[in-house]
């Protein structure tokens, strides 16, 4: 059964992730890429007033949800199965991000006079691995991880299946 209304807190915070990175990019204190604009005046401030309020809750509830529906799909895929999965669903996209499409971002910000090409392949060279953004799927991968070597050593028996609540269960 699909939860529809986590689908709507999920896009909600990827606008937030998106604004947060945005304005961290146009003059919010924090690290990134692209810094477009200096960190003072008062637009800045507000912006570093958004990113510190913002920073204190959208992973977290991010994490939260990905917690929450781990147990389901661990249950219903088997430890194997889910394994396999999360390898594919999170640690090929952290690889691919973190020896490809990072060092080109990198390169990108980096680049002045068009050498984009030759500084990505510099970085590439050097086998030069870039998080960035991936930090969260790597987090995701290592609890993961952990959820099923925590469930092989202290194994539960999945009890009644309970719905996901809508908005007509309270």
């Amino acid at each position: 059964m699909r939860a529809y209304f986590l689908d709507r807190i999920r896009v909600f915070l990827t606008i937030l992730v998106i604004a947060h990175h945005s304005a961290i990019t146009y003059g919010a204190s924090g690290n990134w890429f692209i810094k477009l604009s200096s960190a003072d005046g008062p637009s800045a401030l507000a912006l570093t007033l958004f990113v510190a309020i913002n920073q204190a809750f959208f992973m977290g509830f991010f994490f939260l949800i990905s917690g929450y529906l781990t147990p389901s799909s661990y249950d219903r895929k088997g430890s194997a199965s889910y394994l396999r999965d999360r390898l594919l669903r999170l640690g090929l996209p952290v690889l691919v991000f973190g020896f490809v499409l990072g060092p080109l971002t990198v390169a990108i910000a980096e680049s002045r006079n068009w050498d984009l090409g030759e500084r990505w392949l510099e970085l590439m060279a050097q086998f030069r691995f870039v998080m960035g953004p991936m930090w969260f799927a790597c987090a995701l991968l290592v609890f993961s991880i952990a959820y099923v070597l925590w469930r092989r050593l202290v194994p539960i028996r999945p009890g009644p299946k309970r719905p996901i609540p809508g908005h007509l269960i309270w």
